[in-house]
């Protein structure tokens, strides 16, 4: 099974996103924040359900998912289909993006694999591009294990 397998959560996720709990407080600002920072050909990596796409006004989007489900979902509400990918396996060649994106994401990857999944964020980005990442942060190892419920 992928580590990154939210397939689960696929059915469920626009609607978890819009409750008012504390880590999604403020979920359609960070995406619209996050969107008109965003220039040129954006990749987003654990793009979900596509959410981000409401407030995108990109050259290019294309979107990077491990999980088939929330690719399915994704298909479904957009028309096209996110890359089967995820942080430490982007499929793009070198150089090709403006802007890496990744919203409500990167803290699913586990610290000791954080730098290999900047490393590869910078890999698929043009000279002089950008990342933009915009997450929840926990205070300690114990606060981010009992927010598995919140995430899975």
């Amino acid at each position: 099974m992928e580590k990154w397998d939210f397939d689960g959560w696929a059915e469920s996720y626009d609607e978890d996103v819009k409750a008012d709990d504390w880590i999604h407080r403020g979920y359609e600002e960070v995406l619209r924040l996050v969107a008109e920072k965003a220039k040129g050909v954006v990749v987003d990596i654990g793009c979900g359900t596509g959410n981000i796409l409401e407030f995108a006004k990109c050259e290019e989007y294309i979107g990077v998912e491990p999980s088939a489900g929330m690719r399915a979902k994704f298909l479904g509400k957009h028309g096209f289909e996110p890359l089967n990918g995820h942080f430490l396996a982007i499929p793009l060649p070198d150089g090709r993006v403006d802007t890496v994106i990744t919203t409500y994401a990167f803290h699913h990857v586990p610290d000791e694999e954080k730098e290999d999944a900047i490393k590869e964020m910078l890999r698929v980005l043009k000279p002089g591009g950008r990342i933009i990442i915009a997450d929840v942060m926990f205070e300690s190892e114990e606060e981010k294990g009992a927010s598995a419920r919140w995430t899975a």
